[in-house]
């Protein structure tokens, strides 16, 4: 059952997965979800013992989407010089550098927490906020 499996064959599979040019990242990536998501004081726990959704949803499917939209985010950072594709500018690469951490926390808010009801939003926006402090990230 994939569910007493854990997120981590998730996680590893998506780090692994990633453009060379995040690879730099990928140590503050599993950082961040290992310290959000994961166990009895995670996001996921948070949301099914306290909060409502507007639909059922699975945890495994919450974690892949938040991978996917992290996916999407970064194609418009990805060339393939076989299809002819220019390299990335120095100021792409920088850009892409810059915006890499935030993308990663943005695509886990707009993944994990999508499917909550409205009331139960902002007691999820102090859970997060309390652990990007405890964390120390953006």
């Amino acid at each position: 059952e994939p569910t007493t499996m854990g997120f981590t064959p998730l996680l590893d599979s998506y780090l692994q997965s990633l453009p060379d040019l995040f690879q730099p990242h990928v140590e503050k990536f599993r950082e961040i979800f290992e310290s959000v998501v994961p166990g009895m004081d995670g996001i996921v726990f948070f949301m099914r013992k306290t909060l409502k959704e507007t639909v059922p949803t699975v945890d495994t499917c919450l974690v892949q989407g938040a991978f996917n939209l992290m996916a999407s985010l970064l194609k418009r950072y990805v060339r393939d010089p076989m299809k002819g594709d220019e390299p990335l500018s120095g100021e792409e690469r920088r850009n892409a550098d810059k915006a890499a951490v935030p993308l990663w926390i943005f695509s886990m808010i707009w993944s994990l927490c999508a499917s909550v009801t409205g009331p139960g939003r902002p007691r999820l926006d102090e859970f997060l906020r309390k652990k990007a402090e405890a964390h120390d990230f953006p």
